[in-house]
């Protein structure tokens, strides 16, 4: 173990032993709000020592605290939602005011207390306007009434679901407009630099970036974006951070049953359509339906907030180009060949649609030295084809489509003191789709999709100033492309047929088959700590990603022909003929430990400096050390330019020193709290996707072959012999 290492393993145990000393308390900033602010007089002078409570109107749920020397009050890590502010002291009237506590937002709000008894009360009517006059980060938040009427799909139950409304925040394009990934591109950044959480819980797709599950619109209770400075406690990413909550229950029952329903005839044809001669739409019809009910099991103490939902999307699947075929009468003339393999005719005719009438005509001479070039003519006016062609006509390749969403949310919270509250989590999606990559129907299939995702977490109030979270996640996410059981004759997989004279391709969805599974354990402690002006923050979490994945390229091998004669003569294909050795099952398992700290010093009324450093060491995915097998390459007399050193190859190495610290300024003139000016630097490192490491196995483990003869016979003995 090297000297940087054993320091590393050292400060890490050190912090999770001292975490772990810490009597856990309430909720991380990653799934809560804050609300800070000054008591004065009508004067402008401060009130120090008064008290201040914030009661959850939704759960009687309540916080405390006291002003401090400066009359400031701060409230950390409350849960999102809304709160009566109750601020009392002696010879003061007591003022309430309601206030909306929104994710990851940390909300300013200044009260005015007016010389009286403090038994009588002024009541603010209204809910406060809150901004953040006390941090550089810069977010939109967007609550459940936004997810209810705005946040909606545009295909199905999982995917972007309420993440579009982040298309409302300024910055914010869609993922076509810049780079490459799934998602949006925020502050003019590729979308693989996003990071997606629920609930806390790593929600990011290791595989090709891109979120993994989705909260149905109506089980969300905030969906904050992030798009730059946000403080040390979040990470993994340098582009947006997309934060999302889960609805709870309260002390009063409630419920709704709900619909959103789209189809092709409440849709005005789309101009595409129309300039296609079309008059209606293709079909689409999106019935999204279910339900909600939420409640008290014990008032005051113990919630749940339960949803299930179901989407049935109707489609219609279509091969995308025109697709020509042989009539009755060319398919006559291609059996009548005594040069075609009666194999391939076999599988020609099982699969290939007979086109009802002749409107061209395809390039056939029935020989074996066939001089024809790729070709369709179109029929002459006398409708007959001339030598050395036959007759084909244009065939419709329509099919039924669909995908069946299913989603399911649970969320139970448990009082169980007013220093201690348990929250649980539970989603899961559920989706069955046919896959229509295929150009045919009859090689349709359906694949399924599968997300589950499971978060603990156990809170405590220590001091109304030492706060703590202790929570742990899981997320699963699994998908199958199968290749299904289709058999060609002498080969051991059906392979991708191209028929570019034809327009046509044969066989299954030409990236199957492959899969992904992918498992998160994580855990995480956040401490909160108020000394004075300063808001101090640390945490530790830890994750560990178990991920096996296959993809092969031209797994099944792709065989692309310009005629469509040499595959029916079995020649070998005349365009493209390739096929990778072997199936590789790659491992993206991974270890990460992240820990930060951050300061929110509130230097005075107005202005307020936050100070942070974050530390992240991810190992890299198992497979890639596999690329130590690339040795075999070392070139040591090949200099690489800019390094002057030999070309070698070695096992990746992951690194060790990313500190990523920030630094933000937040000034608010005059007291109102109704401005703010930010300014801010800091450093994030983004998480390598496994795709990368997919698409580039050493040799020894997975090659593409390729032949690109047209003229030798016997195709399948030669894929049979050279397993290509």
């Amino acid at each position: 173990m090297n000297r940087f290492t054993s320091n590393f393993v050292a400060l890490a145990l050190a912090l999770l032993v001292a975490v772990a000393l810490i009597p856990v308390g309430a909720f991380g900033q990653a799934i809560s709000g804050n609300v800070t602010g000054t008591v004065t007089d009508p004067s402008g002078a401060v009130v120090a020592n008064a008290d201040v409570q914030a009661q959850n109107v939704a759960t009687g749920v309540t916080a405390s605290t006291k002003t401090n020397g400066t009359g400031g009050y701060r409230f950390d890590n409350l849960p999102v939602g809304m709160y009566k502010l109750t601020v009392s002291s002696q010879g003061f009237k007591s003022v309430a005011q309601q206030v909306d506590v929104q994710l990851n937002k940390t909300g300013t709000l200044n009260v005015t207390m007016s010389p009286g008894a403090a038994t009588e009360t002024v009541e603010v009517s209204g809910v406060a306007a809150i901004i953040d006059t006390t941090t550089a980060q810069l977010q939109s938040t967007f609550d459940d009434r936004f997810a209810q009427d705005l946040g909606i799909t545009s295909a199905g139950g999982t995917g972007a679901g309420v993440l579009n409304l982040s298309l409302l925040s300024p910055g914010v394009a869609q993922a076509s407009s810049l780079g490459l990934g799934v998602g949006p591109s925020v502050g003019g950044q590729r979308p693989r630099d996003n990071n997606f959480t629920v609930e806390g819980v790593d929600n990011n797709n290791k595989t090709v970036t891109g979120s993994l599950i989705s909260v149905p619109n109506d089980a969300v209770e905030n969906f904050t974006l992030l798009t730059n400075q946000f403080n040390s406690e979040f990470g993994h990413s340098s582009g947006g951070q997309f934060n999302t909550t889960i609805k709870s229950g309260t002390n009063v029952f409630h419920g709704s049953l709900y619909e959103y329903f789209r189809n092709r005839n409440l849709n005005a044809v789309d101009n595409f359509y129309v300039l296609q001669g079309l008059k209606e739409n293709p079909r689409f019809d999106s019935n999204r339906y279910g339900g909600t009910i939420g409640g008290p099991i014990v008032k005051n103490k113990l919630f749940f907030f339960t949803n299930y939902e179901r989407q049935p999307v109707g489609l219609t699947g279509t091969s995308g180009a025109q697709v020509e075929t042989p009539t009755s009468v060319g398919l006559a003339a291609i059996t009548a060949d005594p040069n075609v393999s009666s194999t391939n005719l076999g599988i020609f005719q099982q699969y290939i649609p007979v086109a009802p009438a002749a409107d061209s005509c395809i390039a056939f001479d029935g020989k074996t030295t066939s001089g024809n070039t790729f070709s369709t003519f179109s029929a002459p006016p006398n409708g007959t084809c001339g030598a050395g062609t036959i007759e084909a006509g244009a065939v419709s390749i329509t099919a039924p489509a669909f995908q069946n969403f299913e989603n399911f949310v649970q969320s139970v919270d448990f009082n169980i003191s007013e220093h201690d509250q348990l929250r649980g989590r539970y989603v899961f999606n559920k989706l069955d789709a046919i896959d229509t990559s295929a150009n045919l129907p009859a090689f349709y299939l359906i694949q399924p999709f599968r997300w589950y995702l499971f978060t603990l977490g156990e809170y405590h109030t220590f001091t109304p100033s030492v706060l703590n979270e202790f929570r742990v996640g899981f997320n699963r996410f699994t998908n199958t492309t199968p290749a299904g059981n289709f058999q060609f004759p002498g080969l051991d997989s059906f392979p991708n047929l191209q028929f570019f004279d034809l327009g046509v391709q044969v066989g299954p969805d030409s990236n199957a088959p492959q899969f992904t599974i992918q498992n998160l354990y994580q855990g995480v402690d956040n401490l909160s700590w108020t000394k004075g002006a300063h808001s101090l923050k640390f945490g530790v979490e830890w994750r560990e990603y178990i991920s096996p994945q296959s993809f092969t390229q031209r797994q099944r091998g792709d065989y692309d022909y310009n005629l469509t004669q040499l595959f029916l003569e079995d020649f070998s294909p005349d365009n493209l003929g390739e096929r990778s050795s072997g199936s590789v099952t790659y491992y993206g398992n991974q270890k990460a430990i992240y820990f930060y700290a951050n300061d929110n010093w509130k230097i005075n009324q107005h202005l307020a400096l936050n100070l942070g450093l974050r530390y992240e060491y991810t190992t890299n995915p198992t497979s890639e050390a596999q690329q130590a097998l690339n040795s075999l390459s070392d070139t040591p007399s090949i200099i690489v330019p800019g390094v002057n050193q030999p070309l070698l190859f070695h096992k990746p190495e992951a690194p060790k020193n990313n500190w990523a610290p920030r630094v933000g300024v937040a000034y608010s003139p005059g007291s109102s709290g109704n401005t703010s000016i930010r300014a801010g630097f800091g450093l994030a490192y983004d998480v390598l996707y496994d795709n990368i490491g997919i698409l580039a196995v050493p040799p020894q483990i997975g090659a593409t072959n390729a032949w690109f003869s047209c003229r030798r016979r016997f195709i399948r003995r030669w894929f049979g012999n050279h397993h290509l």
